[in-house]
């Protein structure tokens, strides 16, 4: 049993992560992209034309996202949580 919100925000991150792993090799759509994020694929496509992160590459005409990228992005933006 988790003891703490940090344990249980360090879980939903740990599972974001290892759904991310086995794709390494491809790139990631931006509908997977913002469905692991949890945001819309507009909140997504605007973070990306203000050049904000994730870091994404086009390849034939799509915009792809490194699974490496995205999971740097999930570490660097998961806030830990004190517990009450």
């Amino acid at each position: 049993m988790l003891n703490n919100v940090n344990d249980i925000t360090r879980g939903a991150v740990a599972v974001l992560i290892a759904h991310i792993q086995p794709q390494e090799k491809e790139g990631l759509t931006v509908n997977q992209v913002a469905q692991m994020l949890g945001i819309s694929v507009l909140q997504l496509n605007l973070m990306r034309h203000n050049n904000e992160e994730p870091q994404f590459y086009k390849e034939d005409g799509k915009i792809l996202y490194k699974p490496s990228s995205i999971r740097a992005f999930i570490q660097a933006n998961t806030k830990e949580r004190k517990a009450c």
